[in-house]
């Protein structure tokens, strides 16, 4: 499949919106800070080409917050 290339604004808004969506945060009423992505210094293959380091205020949920974050890696691309 083809990843999207989107700008670290339009990633770091819709992981954003995406982590507020979890269950858990939704239920805890929790606002967790998302940093915004940051490129990959890996050579360029298959993988993603962004990460993001920062989550504020999440650590309860960081297992479905590295959910949120793998599934868009796998649909978007961080342009330059």
């Amino acid at each position: 499949m083809t990843r999207i290339a989107k700008t670290a604004h339009e990633i770091h808004d819709e992981v954003a919106r995406l982590v507020h969506e979890i269950p858990a945060v939704v239920e805890d009423g929790e606002a967790v800070e998302v940093g915004f992505p940051v490129h990959l210094i890996d050579p360029p293959g298959e993988g993603p080409n962004w990460t993001i380091d920062h989550v504020g205020n999440g650590h309860a949920y960081l297992a479905s917050i590295r959910a949120v974050i793998a599934q868009a890696q796998s649909q978007w691309d961080l342009t330059p």
